[in-house]
C-alpha cells in the first residue's frame, strides 16, 4: 500500500478510555478525523475460517468511518433516516465472514477503559440498522460513524493463515513472526456537520492500515505503538 506518504502517527493525539476519546471526538463543532487509543493487550481464542487460533489483541485507533451526504428541505427541525453498521468486522480478508470473535474478547475493551466493544453482542459479524439524526434547516448535512480498531497478532501463524487476507505489514513481519491484521468494531455514536462547512476528509481503511502498521508500530515517541506479549502469559489479560 502506497501513496500515503504525508501520513504521520504524530498528526493524531494518544488518548486513554472512552471519556477523553469520545470528549475529543463528539463534543466539538470541529471535526476530527480520528485518534490513537493507548490500550491494553490481551490473549485468547479467535475464530477462523481454518479454526480456532490464539492471537494477541488490542485497541489502537478510533476514527470516523463515512456514513452519507443528505439533503434536507423542511425550513425547520427535521429528522435524518440513515444507515449505520453495527458489529465487527474483519479487515482486508478474503472471506470475512468465516472469521468470528468469541464472548470473552470484550476483555480487551474492558482493561482498555472503553466503552464500546465490552459486549459480546458488539463483536458480532457486521450488519445494518437505522438510525435518526434531529437536524434544524434547509441544509446539506454530513454524517460519519465512530468506530473502534483493534489490532491483532497471530504469533504462531504460517503461511496458510497469512493467506487468508490480502495483504501483510511488510515492515512488521520483518522483525516479529507470525500473522497481523486489523479489524473494527463499530459503535453506535455518530458525528454530523454541515456539509459546506470545510470538513477534513475521513481516513481510507488502506491509510489506517498503513499508518498503524507500517508508520506507527514500534516507532519512537508518543504515537508509537506495540503489543505486550506477555498478555499470553498473564491470566488476567486472558478470556
Amino acid at each position: 500500500m502506497t501513496g500515503f506518504e504525508r501520513l504521520s502517527p504524530d498528526a493524531f493525539p494518544v488518548l486513554n478510555g472512552s471519556y477523553l476519546i469520545e470528549r475529543y471526538l463528539l463534543s466539538t463543532d470541529e471535526f476530527h478525523p480520528g485518534c490513537w487509543i493507548e490500550g491494553e493487550t490481551v490473549y485468547g481464542g479467535f475464530g477462523f475460517p481454518s479454526g480456532k487460533k490464539k492471537v494477541l489483541t488490542r485497541p489502537v485507533f478510533a476514527y470516523f468511518d463515512y456514513v452519507g451526504t443528505y439533503k434536507t428541505l423542511s425550513a425547520g427541525d427535521c429528522e435524518i433516516d440513515l444507515s449505520r453498521a453495527s458489529g465487527h468486522e474483519v479487515w482486508f480478508a478474503h472471506d470475512a465472514e468465516g472469521f468470528s470473535a468469541p464472548s470473552g474478547i470484550g476483555l480487551v475493551s474492558v482493561k482498555s477503559d472503553l466503552l464500546s466493544g465490552c459486549s459480546a453482542e458488539e463483536w458480532r459479524p457486521l450488519s445494518s440498522v437505522g438510525h435518526t439524526v434531529r437536524v434544524a434547516g434547509a441544509e446539506c448535512y454530513v454524517a460519519y460513524q465512530l468506530k473502534q480498531v483493534y489490532a491483532h497478532w497471530v504469533k504462531q501463524g504460517d503461511a496458510q493463515c497469512s493467506e487468508l487476507f490480502k495483504v501483510q505489514p511488510v515492515r512488521v513481519q520483518g522483525d516479529n513472526k507470525g500473522v497481523f491484521f486489523l479489524s473494527s468494531v463499530a459503535t453506535d455514536l455518530m458525528w454530523v456537520g454541515h456539509g459546506s462547512d470545510n470538513t477534513k476528509a475521513p481516513i481510507s481503511r488502506q491509510a489506517l492500515y498503513h499508518l498503524i502498521f507500517n508508520l506507527a508500530y514500534g516507532a519512537a515517541g508518543d504515537a508509537g505503538w506495540s503489543f505486550n506479549d506477555q498478555a499470553a502469559s498473564n491470566r488476567f489479560l486472558q478470556y
